[in-house]
This record gives C-alpha cells, structure tokens and sequence, in this order.
C-alpha cells in the first residue's frame, strides 16, 4: 500500500509518496511548478537513477505513473533553474 501526503510549500501543493518499502519521494511536477521549471521532464533527465523513479497511483480512470525524485534529486532539479 502507498500513502500520498499533500503539503504546502510557498503556496503550491507538492506531493509526497510513500511506497511499500517505506522509501518516500516527492512528485516531481509538483516540485518542478513550486520552484518555477516548466519542462519536468528534460529537468529531471539529467538525474541520476538513483535520484528519480516512477510511482503508480490508482484513479478513477485508471492507473497513473508519477515521476518521483527524492531529497537529493530536489537539489540537482533545483541547480537547473
């Protein structure tokens, strides 16, 4: 089971993904609209593969894959800006 936990930071909603091995992550598109990058993807393919993942979240209209980075991966997205 994963657990997603909405935050606030600077007025933007960023989410947080807890997985089943407890390992957390944070959705890069909300980190990427927080700190004002608007090309997630390119930002994040200079990550490193341990920086970045996928998570997959059940909706209403099925499954959806989320880029994930974690702490670190915040940092090198950041140095993109």
């Amino acid at each position: 089971m994963s657990n997603i936990i909405p935050f606030s930071f600077e007025h933007h909603q960023v989410r947080f993904v807890t997985g089943v091995s407890g390992e957390g992550r944070f959705v890069a598109a909300d980190v990427c609209d927080a700190i004002g990058i608007k090309d997630t993807s390119n930002a994040c393919s200079r990550l490193d593969g341990d920086e970045k993942g996928t998570h997959t979240v059940r909706t209403l209209k099925g499954d959806q894959e989320l880029l994930t980075i974690n702490e670190s991966g915040i940092t090198d997205v950041h140095s993109y800006r």
